[in-house]
Formats: structure tokens, C-alpha cells, sequence
């Protein structure tokens, strides 16, 4: 009998597949693109271990950051997706075990995570030749991101292995990631300022990714080695719990729950969401007047309150923090805080959102039978565009509000009174950015709800389009303008001038606003003429982009020659 079948044929087709080769290729390129924009950045008479010493911290920190997530990312929907297909079943038919299943899912979504790892792991060592970070240092800090990824892949399998939903299980994954790293320290903190025992702090945070992190480096390593070797036992031990976990459980949960067995708590939470018989009545009549489509997405209560949860966390972190600091701790740097962590709130909320709908009903069928029905192409778009109307116009409107509540205290504080028109350029751009993010996000999330089939990658894809772009080329521009201005011999005092704030808010605020009339228009044309043919069509096969732009160059083939 072959020992663990399904982990051998994943490897035998990964073997097989472009996909795992281009990947280790995609990675290493990106490592040396930063790292080449890193040493034009610091120009030619930077100091060789200042130098390695910040390339080395800034790489390890963006992989640490990658690992944490990128695990959840693959693994979050991968059983629960079979169990939605009702493929997860048919497994279990065999004489597999449940460890076959979640070893196999694990090989194939591992194995792209840590090739990608590998390869960025020569130019991870190139500060090494710099002088400003020691081998052992650098094996430590290979050890945790090993750690790290392993974890996260395993409390995604974990999550998925439990849940049905994609949103959900990611959902979840990220608050448990985000509770071993974050959490445990702070509850750490807390507790040892609390009883006045330091060893506290280091016992609760062994669980923590970042703990390990931290002490990886020569100067935490060198006051307490221990701690370094312990963190990584913890982390590497909860990685293989949560995969047993995964293993115990994935071939109990695949069924579909019995409606005898719905308890009065699920009754009570039906009745939460949806409301009382009157009540839904009320809101059917209400919501088919205006938009059938409307009805169908805007049923449940309870995603109009979610939304709210965000500014209501805030608000109790300003309460508690005032009665605990009185009013030392008010001024710009809290409004500035307060402002964008909302205004993060909000387009994320929009992103994920805008395709939940067309996706999921895309995926069952429901789509295609609407566009059977006298229901027309742009009723079903606005249906879906006044359900978001419903969930975030109010929460975006608070925002607004409290962003031009925190400008005017801003403007009245003595302290920043020299810099009054910068500071209201700032907010203004904040608040408009703010408001041409919200319906590029609304639109473009729509398009890709139907384009992608899992509604995670469609608010990735959405996410990357509208709010990343616009920071990389941010981050690009800061780090190019230097060397440009070095090479093509400016001036020093022009270089000042260009180099300023208002300069710095350009580069942030136009590229952003570009983005959003580019890809809004576009999604929004997509939308109205190609709908029909996205949901009854299947999905396209993933073309490179570097092979659409060679299409273009290439001529077409010439006509056969008529008989004579």
C-alpha cells in the first residue's frame, strides 16, 4: 500500500506545473529589485555595514510579515472549498484518513510558500558580505520565517478544516494569527506590569511570532538565549497541534448540518440576523419596491451592523483611554491615528464586500437564472450598488465628518500653528482619497467578485489594484528621486525644493486618484458589457502579462495562397 498517496501526487504534479518553477523566479526577482532600489536609494557614500545592516532589517521584516500571512492566505479556504464543491465527501468514500487529505492540501499550497522562501534566501544573505550582520544572526532569523510560515499554514488548514465559508474561515485565521502574535504579548505586558514580574512577560509571549522575531537578534539573543530557543519550540509545537487538529476533525465536518438538529441558539441567531417574521416582511416589501436584486443581498440585518463595529471600537478605545490618560495624550498625532485607522476600516469593509454577492451567486447558479428573467444586466449592478449604499454610507459619512471634526481641532492646536495650510492640504486629500477610493473599491470589488471564483482573491485582487499600487509607486518615487537628482547633478537647493512635503503629498495623493479613475472607469464599462458573457462563460485560463503585450507585436499569419 503507497504511504500518504495524495502528498506523492501533489509532488509529482507540482513537478509538472509552470506555476511552481515561475514562482521561486517571481520571488527572487522582487528581492533583488528591492535591494537594488535600496542601495540607489542610499547612494554611493552610504556606510557598507549601516547599510547592510538596514537592507537586512528591512528585508527579513517584510518576509516576517509575508510568512504571518501568506500561509492563511493559501490554506484559509482549501478544505472548506472542497466541502462547499462537495468533493471532501468522495475522499472519504476510499479507505483514506484524514490525515492523507489535510497532509495533501498542505504539500500543495507548502510547497509553492516555501520554494519562494528558498529563493529569496541568497539575496537575503547579500548584508552578510556588506559586514553589518553576523552568520549566526542570519540563521536565526532564517529559523523563525521558516517557524513562522509553518505556523500560518497550519492554523489556516486548522480554520478551513472547521468552517464553511471563505470570508469566514479567513476571517478567523487572521484574528487567531493576530492573537498569538500581538495578543499574547500585550497580555504579557500587562500582566507582568501588573504583579511586577518581568519573567511574565517572557513566559506569556513565548507563543508570539513577533517574540521570536525579536529575539532573534544578536542583542536580545545574547541577554537571554533561552527565551529565542523556547519561542520557536512553543510556535513549532502549536504549528503541528493545530494540524492535528486539522487531521481530527476534517472527517467529521464535511457533512451538511440536519435542520433537526438546529438548536434554540440557532433559531435565536436566525432570528437576530433576519428578524421576526413581521419584521422580515416589512423589509421584503420594502427593499423588492426598490430593487429585487437589493432583496436578495440586503436581507440579512446584520451586515449593515458590522460595518458599525469599527467606528465602535474606536470610540471605546477614546473613552477608555481618556478617563486612564486624562487629556495629555489628545492632540494631531491621535486625530491623524484615529482618522486613518477608520478610513482603513471602511475601503477594506467595501473591498471584500462589493464581490461577496456576485460571486457567491455566480458560483451556485443563481446569476445565470436571473438573467433568464425580465431582470435586466444594470438592475441587478444597482441593486448590488445601493446594498453597499445601505452598509457604508453611513459609517463613511461619520468618517467624513470626524476627519473634518479632527482638521478643525488640528487647526485650532498652538503647536502646529506654522503649519496650517499643510496640515489642511493633508486632511483635504485624506477626506477626498477617502471618497474616490470608496466607489472605485465598490466598483472594481463587483468586477472581480464575477472574474474569481473564491471571494477572498477577488478583494485581493481588488485590494492590490486600488490600495497597494498607489504605495508602491509611493514608495518608488521616494526612493528613486534621490539618485536621479544625485546623477543628473542638481543642485543641492533644488533639491530641497523638490524634495518637501508638498511634493511627498503628490506622489502619495495623485497616483492614488489616478488609480481610482482608471480602474473605476474600466470595471465600471466591464460591468455593463461584458456581464453577461462573465457569468455564463467559464473562467478564462491566467494569461502572463509579458505574452498579452508580445500578442501585440506579433504579425498575423498570412493568408493561404489561392489555388491557381
Amino acid at each position: 500500500m503507497m504511504v500518504l498517496p495524495i502528498v506523492i501526487r501533489e509532488l509529482r504534479v507540482a513537478t509538472r506545473h509552470k506555476r511552481t518553477y515561475q514562482l521561486r523566479t517571481w520571488a527572487a526577482g522582487a528581492m533583488v529589485a528591492i535591494s537594488g532600489l535600496f542601495f540607489l536609494a542610499a547612494g554611493p557614500m552610504a556606510d557598507p555595514q549601516r547599510m547592510g545592516d538596514a537592507l537586512f532589517q528591512t528585508l527579513n521584516g517584510g518576509l516576517w510579515v509575508w510568512g504571518l500571512f501568506v500561509g492563511l492566505a493559501l490554506t484559509a479556504d482549501c478544505l472548506s472549498e472542497e466541502k462547499r464543491a462537495g468533493t471532501l465527501g468522495l475522499l472519504f468514500l476510499t479507505d483514506l484518513k484524514g490525515y492523507d487529505v489535510v497532509l495533501g492540501k498542505l504539500t500543495t499550497h507548502a510547497i509553492k510558500a516555501f520554494y519562494s522562501l528558498i529563493a529569496v534566501l541568497p539575496v537575503l544573505a547579500l548584508p552578510l558580505l556588506l559586514g553589518g550582520v553576523s552568520l549566526n544572526e542570519f540563521l536565526r532569523l532564517t529559523l523563525v520565517l521558516v517557524n513562522t510560515l509553518f505556523l500560518s499554514l497550519s492554523i489556516g488548514l486548522g480554520v478551513s478544516a472547521l468552517s464553511r465559508q471563505a470570508r469566514k474561515a479567513l476571517g478567523v485565521a487572521v484574528l487567531v494569527m493576530l492573537g498569538f502574535t500581538a495578543g499574547a504579548p500585550v497580555l504579557g505586558a500587562w500582566w507582568s506590569e501588573k504583579t511586577h514580574q518581568p519573567l511574565i512577560l517572557e513566559v506569556v509571549a513565548l507563543p508570539s511570532p513577533g517574540w521570536a522575531y525579536y529575539s532573534a537578534f544578536d542583542h536580545a539573543y545574547r541577554a537571554r538565549p533561552v527565551g529565542f530557543w523556547a519561542s520557536n519550540g512553543v510556535i513549532h509545537a502549536l504549528a503541528w497541534a493545530w494540524l492535528g487538529l486539522a487531521c481530527r476533525t476534517v472527517r467529521n465536518t464535511w457533512q451538511d448540518r440536519p435542520k433537526a438538529t438546529v438548536g434554540p441558539w440557532i433559531r435565536l441567531r436566525q432570528r437576530w440576523t433576519l428578524g421576526r417574521p413581521k419584521q422580515r416582511e416589512r423589509l421584503r416589501q420594502t427593499l423588492l419596491a426598490v430593487n429585487p436584486y437589493l432583496w436578495r443581498v440586503e436581507r440579512q440585518r446584520w451586515k449593515s451592523w458590522v460595518v458599525w463595529l469599527g467606528p465602535v471600537v474606536v470610540a471605546l478605545v477614546w473613552i477608555v483611554t481618556t478617563l486612564k490618560e486624562g487629556s495629555n495624550w489628545i492632540g494631531p498625532p491621535a486625530y491623524f491615528t484615529t482618522a486613518i485607522l477608520l478610513m482603513i476600516w471602511i475601503k477594506l469593509g467595501i473591498a471584500v464586500e462589493a464581490g461577496q454577492a456576485f460571486c457567491e451567486d455566480r458560483r451556485s447558479g443563481t446569476l445565470a437564472l436571473l438573467l433568464t428573467t425580465p431582470l435586466t444586466v444594470r438592475e441587478i449592478v444597482r441593486g448590488q450598488g445601493l446594498a453597499l449604499r445601505r452598509q457604508f454610507l453611513g459609517p463613511l459619512g461619520m468618517t467624513l465628518g470626524v476627519s473634518f471634526l479632527f482638521l478643525l481641532l488640528t487647526l485650532a492646536d498652538h503647536s502646529v500653528s506654522d503649519e496650517h495650510f499643510g496640515l489642511t492640504a493633508l486632511w483635504v486629500a485624506l477626506m477626498v482619497l477617502l471618497v474616490a477610493d470608496s466607489l472605485a473599491l465598490a466598483i472594481l470589488g463587483m468586477w472581480m467578485g464575477l472574474k474569481h471564483r473564491n471571494i477572498n482573491r477577488a478583494a485581493g485582487a481588488t485590494i492590490s489594484r486600488l490600495l497597494v499600487l498607489p504605495w508602491m509607486i509611493y514608495i518608488l518615487g521616494i526612493r528613486a528621486l534621490p539618485w536621479a537628482l544625485y546623477a543628473t547633478g542638481i543642485s543641492s537647493i533644488l533639491w530641497a525644493d523638490l524634495y518637501s512635503g508638498w511634493f511627498f503629498l503628490g506622489l502619495w495623493f495623485f497616483p492614488g486618484l489616478l488609480a481610482d479613475a482608471l480602474f473605476g472607469v474600466w470595471a465600471w464599462r466591464k460591468l455593463h458589457e461584458e456581464f453577461r458573457r462573465a457569468v455564463g462563460e467559464p473562467l478564462p485560463a491566467a494569461v502572463p502579462w509579458w505574452r498579452v503585450i508580445a500578442q501585440q507585436f506579433r504579425r498575423p499569419p498570412s493568408p493561404p495562397a489561392s489555388p491557381q
